[in-house]
This record gives C-alpha cells, structure tokens and sequence, in this order.
C-alpha cells in the first residue's frame, strides 16, 4: 500500500499468495510486477505464466505461452522458462520443439542434479512417446514413475501412492502441487 510502484515488493507478494494457494490473487501480483519491471525479466515472466498454467489446470494455451516466449527472448537460457516452455510444447504436441528446450535446459546442470534428472525423465517422455505415456508433469512437480526408458538407465524405479482426505483434498485447488 506505501508503495504501489515497488516491483519487488509486487513480485514477493505474488510468491507469498501462491505459496497460499491463492492463485487468482498471486496472478494480479504478478501482472502488476510484471507492468512495472523494464527491461524485462525472465524469470518473473516465467514465474507469471506458471501462475496463469495453474490456474488454468496445468494449461499453458494462450497467454502463458505468450509470456513463456518473451521470456525467453529476454534470456534464452533461463532454466525455468525453457522447461516451462518444453513441457508446453509437450502438451501441445510439438515433440521435437520441447525435446529442443528441453535439451537446452540440460545444458551445464550436473549430471545428477534434481533439476537435470527430473529434465531426463520428461526427455525419456518425449524419446519414447508417440502418444503412450500420458502427460508431462504439471509446473513445478516431477514425474511420480519415470519413463520406461529413464528407468532402464537408472536400473530402479520408486513407484507409490500418495492419499489425501477427502476434507483436505476438497480445500486444494485443481492443479495443486505436492511438495
């Protein structure tokens, strides 16, 4: 309230309502960051279309591409954009695309970083997907089996199941992510 025109302060109220669940209102947060931030920022637009793909189920059509796009015009290595973008490609069907972002995202991760396996299942996806093995994750969560593929490499696969009462399941919105 003291300082409409801070971006930052726009940008942390944005993450702080997410964190909550408040998803419609971390978008307006966002938005007004995002109004207020020049030269662009690739990772607040990124973060921004991830809002707006969760609020929306996990979509991505529209104006989290939009974002996804210039974000990775403003830098074309922002880890999170490109897998953000990747994944979307995936979902639209554009296989080679994301196989594409997705390879660039590898780039310069180790090996055997969270970050670069969770990237290897959801290529191992692509690799062997002409349309069997389901969706991509949503933003922000990992694959819960990894692919035939990703699983054959490693030698193991965790496979479980996770409940959540019905009380709490009702007060999560669509698209919610388990940490």
């Amino acid at each position: 309230k003291k300082s409409p025109g801070d971006r930052d302060g726009w940008r942390d109220l944005a993450e702080a309502l997410r964190m909550k669940n408040d998803v419609a209102g971390a978008i307006g947060a966002f938005e007004r960051a995002v109004a207020l931030t020049n030269p662009p920022d690739a990772r607040l637009l990124a973060d921004y279309a991830e809002a707006i793909a969760l609020g929306a189920g996990g979509r991505f059509d529209g104006k989290p591409i939009e974002l996804l796009e210039r974000a990775l015009a403003t830098d074309p290595g922002d880890l999170k954009s490109l897998v953000l973008m990747g994944v979307a490609q995936y979902r639209a069907g554009n296989f080679p695309r994301a196989r594409t972002l997705l390879k660039a995202a590898l780039q310069g991760r180790p090996p055997q970083s969270e970050d670069a396996q969770q990237i290897a299942q959801i290529i191992a996806r692509i690799d062997g997907d002409s349309g069997g093995a389901g969706p991509a994750p949503a933003p922000g969560a990992a694959a819960s089996t990894p692919a035939p593929a990703a699983a054959a490499k490693s030698g193991a696969t965790i496979v479980g199941t996770i409940s959540v009462d019905d009380a709490v399941r009702k007060q999560l919105p669509t698209g919610a992510v388990l940490f």
